[in-house]
């Protein structure tokens, strides 16, 4: 199975004077679930960019904020028997941005235990 998808958006301030509040994000997602066994093993993939454009100046620094951020995951979900699965995951966040402050990335792991009534 795979998908991909596109979106954009506004995001306004509801405030007046403070335009530096405001986006408008922009950005696509790419996902791909692989059968590594038949009815058992699962390899799930995502990848995602957005990329948001403030409405105006930081007041702080005395920039227009931009934001460009990649989103990767990997998950592997092993059915263990009816109705239960685990999926381990591992995730990675890389967010770059015209002023330092919102600068930041970050791995997540994580394992996840699932019952499906």
């Amino acid at each position: 199975m795979v998908f991909l998808s596109g979106y954009a958006g506004s995001e306004r301030e509801r405030a007046g004077g403070v335009p530096h509040l405001g986006h408008d994000p922009f950005g696509a997602r790419l996902g791909l679930q692989l059968t590594l066994q038949p009815d058992r093993l699962f390899l799930n993939l995502f990848a995602g960019y957005e990329e948001r454009r403030y409405g105006g100046q930081e007041p702080l620094f005395g920039v227009n904020r931009k934001d460009r951020q990649t989103d990767l995951r990997a998950a592997l979900s092993l059915k263990l028997s009816a109705g239960w699965s685990v999926s381990p995951q591992i995730a990675y966040t890389d967010n770059r941005s015209s002023v330092s402050l919102f600068k930041y990335d970050r791995t997540i792991v994580s394992v996840a235990l699932r019952k499906d009534f």
